[in-house]
């Protein structure tokens, strides 16, 4: 056994051999969510990230819950490249801007570094400077275009998603008004705290990545702190399972050996 080897069972609380193809990461949806309760599963739980690898049958797919923050879901990219992982679906949240509402479903094909803490505070550079970096990660295309392409074949659910772009800011403290709307003047459709670093983790290992975030709030007129209203709630309810069932469907297709919808080679674009 490596140093790896051993860093990697330290975090994970598995073999790295345990891990599938295709991997969901998640900052906080259950990782049970995931399952369909006929698929065989294993339970593992380390010191940084802990999840279930399922066999569905045909092929293996790993869930993992990882904390919150952008370089602990880099991280955790980058240690998945010493796996057989070949594809990763990022599901989770983000705060709505522009014309994202509570409850719509952004399947993101680009997401901006939004800098690092230090950045937002003095002597930082401010956001006018961290917007001019262009810090922009993105998407494996062809696998957003196969995402995109099973969240259009649901009914009903299809009218829930859009195809957009996330900003990824460092600081939850920095998420001022000034802030935000110079964010939204940008034409980003949604603002979280790790999508770009998943991004970039997978860009450097030749990693196939996409990401499905459900609008959970609108951090300028109803931040996360404040109740949604009852009709708010019912869709955030609905986005939440609908982004489970895509990244589920995603998995099975793609953590099998042999996917009778495409062809050997996928065809992904970084």
């Amino acid at each position: 056994m490596t140093p790896h080897d051993n860093i990697f069972k330290v975090l994970f609380g598995c073999e790295q051999d345990d891990i599938g193809e295709t991997v969901i990461i998640t900052p906080f949806l259950p990782p049970s969510k995931f399952i369909s309760g006929s698929h065989e599963k294993t339970v593992f739980k380390g010191r940084l990230y802990s999840g279930v690898n399922v066999d569905s049958g045909g092929g293996c797919y790993t869930i993992i819950k990882c904390p919150m923050a952008a370089s602990l879901a880099g991280d955790c990219v980058l240690f998945l490249g010493r796996t057989k992982a070949k594809h990763i679906i990022y599901a989770g949240s983000c705060g709505g801007l522009r014309t994202a509402r509570i409850g719509d479903i952004i399947v993101c094909e680009k997401a901006f570094s939004g800098g690092g803490f230090s950045d937002y505070y003095p002597p930082g550079k401010g956001i006018e400077k961290i917007l001019e970096s262009n810090d922009l990660f993105q998407a494996s295309s062809g696998f957003v275009e196969d995402l995109w392409k099973m969240a259009m074949n649901f009914s009903p659910g299809a009218e829930m998603f859009k195809k957009g772009s996330i900003f990824t800011i460092a600081s939850l403290a920095a998420e001022t008004r000034d802030v935000l709307e110079k964010i939204g003047n940008r034409e980003f459709d949604g603002i979280d705290m790790e999508l770009a670093a998943v991004y970039h983790a997978a860009e450097v290992l030749g990693i196939k990545a996409a990401g499905i975030l459900f609008v959970g709030d609108r951090p300028i007129e109803r931040p996360f702190w404040e109740k949604p209203s009852p009709e708010g709630k019912e869709k955030l309810k609905t986005a939440i399972e609908m982004v489970i069932k895509l990244s589920s469907l995603a998995a099975v297709k793609t953590g099998s050996p042999v996917d009778v919808n495409t062809s050997e080679d996928r065809g992904y674009e970084k």
